[in-house]
Formats: structure tokens, C-alpha cells, sequence
């Protein structure tokens, strides 16, 4: 296809340079329009379905699914698969600009993969709730944590893809700069051990009553 547009665009008088820009602009155009109808498909078809057999079933862990956006979350693989695929119909595989857009796909399979676990972690908080909302505990403190692992491994891995590194060399960078995060953070991560500790011990529970004179607050 790359020689038919480039033989088309020298018909209409273009030199090399043009025609090539041109011919790169056009499959970028088509393969995204492609992306999208993909995407369109998907949703109109396949989340539907889901959506239509939840509703139809007494299950309550599906519900909390849906609700978060899993499954639409996880739809944007679709269009990162497109250009995946179709990559090498953009660019020649041995040029810079094929190494880039492979760094861009990377990292589109990464943020979905954030995104996507992110809805999931929703969804487990919301399930438990349901289903132990007469005891009062809550798992929301655990769900925290686990999101910001999430969080940090996502952009190690995201900054070792843009980087062509390692991300096991950039973990032992980080490893380098505990410290001083820690010393900087000191504050807000003890605030959060602390509501980890207060969940974990079930100290305290909605509609307990709380006095804390030095901070105002008795209610």
C-alpha cells in the first residue's frame, strides 16, 4: 500500500520528500479511523452483551464490574492492538520513527493496564462493601495501597519504555532516593500507615463517635 500511495502522489507532481510525508500522514489517518471503528465495534457489540447478561443474572459481582468501567477500561486495548498490528505498514521497521511509534504502542498497553486494574481495585472495594457492609469494616486502606504499587510500577515500567532502559535498573535507582522521598513524605506516609493500622484493627467504624480536642474535632 505504501507503494501505490507514493507511485499516486508522484502522479499528481510530487517530489520524494512531499509524497513520503504525505503517504505516512494518509495510512496514519486510515489506521486511526480503523482504531476507532474497532473500538465502536467492540463497545456496540461486545460490552452490550456483558452488559446484557449481567443485568439478567442475581450475581452482584458482575454489577460492581460494570459499574466501574472494567470492561470499557479494558476496550481501549483495541485501538493500541490496531496500530500494533498495522505498525509496520506506517513506517519501515528499521527507521527511528518505527522505534518511537513501538515505545508509544508500549506504552499505550501499559496505561490500559493501569486504567484497567485500577477499575478492578474499584470493583473489589464495592463487592466487599456489599457484601460486609453490616460489619463496618472496610478494606478501602488495602485498596489504596495496592493502587499506589499500581501507580509506581506503571510509570517505571512507562519511564523504561520511553527511556530504552532497564526497568529493573530504574527500580535500583529509586531504591537510591527512599530516603530521601521518605524524608520529604514523612508526614503523609505516616498518615497513611496510620489508616491502614486503624482499618486493619478495626478501630474505628462508621458511626463511631470521635473527640480530638487539640485538632476540634467532637462529633
Amino acid at each position: 500500500m505504501n507503494q501505490y500511495l507514493l507511485n499516486m502522489f508522484h502522479q499528481l507532481g510530487l517530489s520524494d520528500q512531499p509524497a513520503s510525508i504525505l503517504v505516512s500522514g494518509t495510512l496514519i489517518l486510515l489506521i486511526g479511523l480503523i482504531a476507532l471503528l474497532a473500538t465502536w465495534m467492540v463497545r456496540r457489540s461486545l460490552l452490550r452483551l456483558i452488559q446484557h447478561v449481567v443485568r439478567g443474572n442475581r450475581l452482584h459481582w458482575d454489577d460492581a464490574l460494570v459499574h466501574n468501567r472494567v470492561f470499557t477500561r479494558l476496550s481501549w486495548v483495541v485501538p493500541v492492538l490496531v496500530f500494533h498490528v498495522a505498525r509496520d505498514l506506517l513506517l519501515p521497521p528499521e527507521s527511528q520513527g518505527a522505534e518511537i511509534l513501538r515505545r508509544l504502542i508500549s506504552c499505550g498497553f501499559v496505561l490500559v493496564g493501569i486504567s484497567t486494574l485500577n477499575g478492578l481495585l474499584n470493583a473489589v472495594n464495592e463487592i466487599y462493601k456489599t457484601l460486609h457492609h453490616r460489619s463496618g469494616k472496610t478494606i478501602r486502606g488495602y485498596i489504596d495501597a495496592i493502587k499506589i504499587v499500581v501507580y509506581v510500577v506503571g510509570l517505571i515500567f512507562l519511564a523504561a519504555i520511553l527511556t530504552n532502559r532497564s526497568p529493573w535498573g530504574l527500580i535500583s535507582i529509586m531504591g537510591g532516593l527512599t530516603a530521601v522521598i521518605m524524608l520529604v513524605f514523612k508526614d503523609s506516609i505516616l498518615g497513611f500507615v496510620a489508616s491502614i493500622q486503624l482499618t486493619s484493627m478495626d478501630m474505628v467504624r462508621v458511626g463511631d463517635w470521635i473527640e480530638m480536642p487539640s485538632r476540634g474535632a467532637d462529633g
